[in-house]
């Protein structure tokens, strides 16, 4: 079983009587411990397609399968579901909650989970301690670099161990050597806990990174 498979995978965009095609009938599978790139200029359509796997966006046509179930005609309810205990993004510009602490923001995902407090506090302890934020846990998210905020971030995605992780852009806003240590940091975490990831770039480091490369034109997957 695939752990997302979509199947002729389509959106387009109405404005005004214009249609715009945003993705076209896109193939695309990913097995457990993938990591893989869609690489592509803007416009191509990597953010749509991230957000339709993230369950944030509804397609147009096609099927999308996470584990298996077909995650595109649920109602809104379960898709909030999936995308809390199923899967972790991780944003060009963070997204982290800024009156917040780093311990806070990466425990936040694990309280709609329904765990209780000394396992979440294992669990997030854990994290810090792999990511190396243990002595910035109790820093606010303004007074931290941008590398460790993007290392937080990646922490908030995976502790609730999803199925996948969606990255978007997620060098975007680091200088190249941050970015290539936070890559490196990505690498070893889908190593070890076996975690999908599917990064949409146009930054050739992290199709380097990369066991596969896929391209995307004018909304079409070149496989």
């Amino acid at each position: 079983m695939y752990v997302i498979e979509t199947i002729g995978l389509t959106k387009i965009y109405k404005s005004g009587k214009e249609e715009i095609i945003a993705l076209k009938n896109v193939n695309l599978t990913l097995k457990q411990g993938d990591f893989v790139t869609i690489a592509g200029p803007s416009g191509s359509g990597k953010t749509t397609l991230l957000n339709l796997i993230g369950c944030i966006d509804i397609p147009s046509d096609g099927k999308i399968l996470l584990e298996g179930e077909d995650i595109t005609k649920i109602k809104e309810s379960d898709r909030v579901k999936i995308r809390r205990k199923k899967i972790g993004f991780i944003f060009q510009s963070f997204n982290l909650m800024q009156a917040l602490t780093v311990y806070e923001n990466i425990e936040f995902p694990l309280l709609f989970l329904n765990i209780k407090t000394k396992e979440r506090k294992n669990m997030v302890i854990s994290m810090l301690e792999e990511l190396g934020l243990t002595q910035v846990a109790k820093h606010r998210i303004t007074d931290i670099s941008g590398g460790q905020q993007q290392r937080c971030a990646i922490g908030r995605a995976l502790i609730k161990n999803p199925s996948i992780v969606l990255a978007d852009e997620p060098t975007g806003n680091l200088d190249s050597d941050t970015g290539k240590k936070i890559l490196n940091i990505m690498k070893e975490l889908n190593r070890s806990k076996g975690v999908t990831f599917l990064f949409s770039t146009h930054d050739p480091m992290v199709m380097e990174f990369a066991d596969k490369v896929f391209k995307l034109h004018n909304g079409r997957l070149d496989i």
